[in-house]
């Protein structure tokens, strides 16, 4: 289903993030059958909660977690974690769309969104599990694959670990200020 009036917005009002949070618990759970006892994962008091809008229903969205609150994708590696540890680097995740709109240009205007952000906070790495042809979607956008050179707990067959720098050309899409 196609919509040109998709509007993405960060999220901050309590009850719009609680439906937000509700509607992302059906998409990962019913749709993407997550385990319930995963989400939600208590990391959302702390996130920037991103919301992609079709005449005020909610359709998509990611978080925004940053490096300084919790380590960077840390459950998903054998060792260690990614990004530098402060609020330089972030980690972002939890993308839900509903899958009536997945062909919409909802997702992408999410990380435009996400990026725009990220930039204007002056955020030098921002780092994303997805599921490899995800990864190769996002990489003329100036995202890279960096999961060969970490060792991936094994359930993420499958899945790539992207990253984007600020100093390599964050962004590479145009018009990222403006999401309509």
């Amino acid at each position: 289903m196609k919509h040109s009036n998709c509007e993405c917005r960060i999220v901050t009002d309590s009850f719009e993030i609680k439906e937000l949070l509700q509607f992302r618990r059906k998409i990962l759970v019913d749709y993407e059958h997550w385990d319930p006892a995963f989400e939600p994962d208590g990391w959302d008091n702390i996130a920037v909660h991103f919301g992609a809008f079709i005449n005020k229903k909610i359709i998509g969205c990611v978080r925004l977690i940053p490096g300084d609150q919790k380590p960077i994708l840390s459950e998903f590696l054998e060792t260690g974690y990614l990004g530098s540890g402060d609020k330089n680097s972030v980690e972002i995740g939890r993308l839900a769309i509903d899958p009536a709109f997945r062909n919409n240009n909802a997702t992408d205007n999410l990380f435009k969104l996400v990026a725009a952000y990220a930039l204007k906070e002056n955020i030098q790495h921002a780092f994303l599990i997805c599921w490899r042809f995800h990864a190769r979607k996002y990489t003329p956008w100036g995202w890279i694959d960096i999961s060969k050179e970490i060792n991936l707990k094994s359930f993420l067959a499958g899945k790539a670990i992207i990253m984007m720098n600020k100093h390599d050309n964050f962004v590479r899409s145009e018009n990222i200020t403006t999401i309509r």
